[in-house]
């Protein structure tokens, strides 16, 4: 956190949310008011699951940084399995897949996430099962698709009424899709910040 003092900004305390952030970040001032009201109209009282979804994404972030990109994928996998992945016992990869595909895009668009989600998953499958490497671009595109599914997933519940509600209509998607859902989904960057990260407009995060 910055302090202005004396005509200057002055490093009053370190934010702490990943190790080695202490350089400054540059903010134009035209967007400070635009930044302001993204902290103010950020959902309070998350689920735990979404608390849990957080708290990984964050780890993975760190892990990258260090060039630790076996654990940032377990980490961003975790995130993945933890935002969505309630009531999923079958099917893991197939269902996960759909649902991050449906919460975040719509049309054809929500096909080539589905897609790119699941082969996204099997890499983090065959990092657990026959040690496979992972390379840096797999983590930043499950980081990239986190930071749309993450805040997706909390407008959900709040327009929803429930955490429980939020997973029926993913569920219900394929068959009925609602109204809420569509309003998330394929909400206006103006209107809804988290639709500003756009997978499929995103350079290289599709994998064909």
């Amino acid at each position: 956190m910055d302090e202005f003092r004396n005509g200057v900004w002055v490093r009053r305390e370190y934010c702490g949310m990943l190790p080695g952030s202490e350089g400054y970040a540059l903010l134009p001032l035209e967007r400070v008011p635009r930044w302001g009201a993204l902290i103010e109209n950020f959902p309070r009282n998350l689920t735990r699951n979404i608390q849990i979804a957080l708290s990984y994404f964050r780890e993975a972030i760190t892990e990258r940084r260090d060039w630790k990109h076996s654990k940032a994928m377990l980490s961003a996998a975790i995130a993945f399995e933890s935002l969505l992945g309630e009531n999923v016992k079958s099917e893991i990869t197939f269902r996960l897949s759909q649902r991050g595909a449906i919460l975040t895009s719509a049309g054809e668009g929500a096909e080539l996430v589905f897609k790119t989600l699941r082969k996204l998953y099997s890499i983090r499958s065959k990092l657990v099962h026959e040690g496979k490497s992972v390379d840096k671009q797999s983590v930043v595109r499950m980081e990239q698709f986190l930071m749309r599914a993450i805040p997706s997933m909390a407008a959900l519940v709040i327009k929803a009424g429930s955490a429980r509600r939020a997973v029926e209509l993913l569920e219900r998607a394929p068959f009925v899709r609602d109204e809420i859902l569509c309003g998330v989904s394929e909400g206006d960057p103006v209107h809804h910040w988290w639709a500003s990260v756009n997978l499929v407009e995103t350079p290289d995060w599709v994998i064909q």
